[in-house]
């Protein structure tokens, strides 16, 4: 099922056992829920980033994290979830490093830590 903006007119229908609503879509900012079948904004990732610059060393935390949250940090190959509201890490070589929270139903979030 996809996700997304549908004008008024907007109709279910289902092809070959699955529902579909016809129209517009924005998986990025929208989704369905499923209780109403109607199109929710996505509302911001909730989560706070508790100090943009660090020390190497020195952990980041990034708290209020949905559980489960997906993060990624940008260059690191495995993603790492958060089961626990909160989310930390350390840096061993300064540089800027990119933050990408993943929650549904929330928009992506992305944090910028430097690390002197």
């Amino acid at each position: 099922m996809g996700v997304g903006t549908c004008h008024e007119d907007s109709i279910m229908e289902e092809v070959n056992g699955t529902a579909l609503m016809l129209g517009d879509a924005d998986d990025l900012t929208q989704y369905i829920d499923l209780d109403t079948w109607q199109i929710v904004q996505k509302p911001p990732f909730p989560g706070t980033l508790e100090k943009p610059v660090i020390s190497v060393d020195e952990e980041a935390a990034i708290t209020n994290c949905p559980i489960p949250t997906t993060i990624r940090i940008e260059k690191h190959m495995m993603p790492m979830i958060v089961d626990d509201g909160s989310f930390e890490s350390s840096f061993d070589t300064p540089g800027t490093y990119k933050i990408i929270c993943n929650a549904f139903p929330y928009l992506e979030k992305e944090y910028i830590v430097t690390c002197e």
